[in-house]
């Protein structure tokens, strides 16, 4: 029986389970019965899959030549397989939920900070105090004598 050519489908995938995030990138090359004709073209077969207590272990679908790392929540997966019929080629990692959160609030809270350190340097300057140590500054205005910073007031000499 001839299945005809290989057709090739790229896939990026997003999946969660267990307090986890799988992200899987890759392709695979195929004929029926894994794809199937319809009037819009080829289409996926789809099928109901139970990931089980952990995030989409790979254990359960490990072939000879996949590589396979998971420690900690953090997982990642390649796979490389090649007959006949069929060839996919795919990478995934998963990362537990708290890494992302964590991740995410990042910035926010590096931005919460920027703003207020600019927040008490201007107030500190306004009350005559260093921006940088808060030394008071009324018998040295050019410069700091605690951390040696120039002051936002000082200007430079000018060359005669």
């Amino acid at each position: 029986m001839n299945a005809g050519p290989l057709v090739r489908t790229h896939l990026l995938q997003f999946w969660s389970a267990g307090g986890g995030l799988r992200i899987l990138a890759g392709w695979f090359d195929s004929t029926p019965p894994f794809l199937t004709p319809s009037e819009e073209g080829l289409k996926l077969q789809h099928s109901a899959y139970d990931p089980g207590n952990s995030p989409y272990p790979n254990e359960r679908f490990l072939r000879p030549g996949d590589v396979s790392h998971a420690a900690g929540g953090f997982e990642l997966f390649a796979r490389d397989y090649n007959v006949t019929t069929y060839r996919e080629r795919f990478w995934s990692m998963t990362l537990p939920l708290w890494t992302i959160i964590v991740t995410a609030l990042g910035l926010p809270l590096r931005t919460t900070m920027q703003v207020w350190r600019s927040h008490w340097a201007s107030h500190r300057l306004k009350h005559g105090l260093c921006s940088a140590c808060g030394y008071d500054l009324r018998g040295s205005p050019d410069r700091c004598p605690e951390c040696g910073r120039p002051t936002m007031t000082a200007r430079p000499q000018q060359e005669i």
